[in-house]
């Protein structure tokens, strides 16, 4: 069984080691200064709503309060917030995008569950340690 796992392994790495060799190639080609000027106006138009955004976030009574809880005035981070440049702002903002609303700790600390549960069954049924008493190990 053991030799039959190792061919599957060694199939599976083949594959997506081959898998590689058609990856596209990246073409680079020169940019008149025409074509860029619009794409510095949507920029410059894309950091100055980042950076009223994350004055709008700063401003909320909710973030203001957990500010004060780590001993950070809301006018100091208002001023830290001002000074960042312009990528700073945009992966602020971000940042802020990806952020979830209330967290998940719960999710987390299930799947990490999970993920150990499964790790001992396989190691039990491969016969590696003996953990549940309701699985049988693997005759070699």
């Amino acid at each position: 069984m053991l030799k039959s796992f190792k061919k599957l392994v060694a199939i599976t790495l083949i594959a997506t080691t081959t898998h590689l060799g058609f990856v596209g190639a990246v073409q680079a080609a020169m940019v008149d200064t025409g074509a860029a000027a619009p794409a510095a106006e949507s920029r410059q138009t894309a950091v100055e709503a980042a950076r009223m955004r994350l004055a709008t976030f700063l401003e909320r009574a909710d973030v203001t309060k957990q500010l004060g809880t780590m001993g950070i005035r809301a006018d100091e981070a208002r001023a830290r917030a001002d000074a960042l440049s312009d990528s700073e702002v945009l992966a602020a903002s971000d940042r802020l995008d990806r952020m979830p609303a209330g967290g998940d700790a719960l999710g987390a600390i299930i799947g990490a569950a999970l993920l150990v549960f499964i790790v001992l069954l396989i190691t039990d049924i491969l016969g590696l340690t003996k953990v549940f008493s309701f699985t049988k190990p693997m005759k070699r």
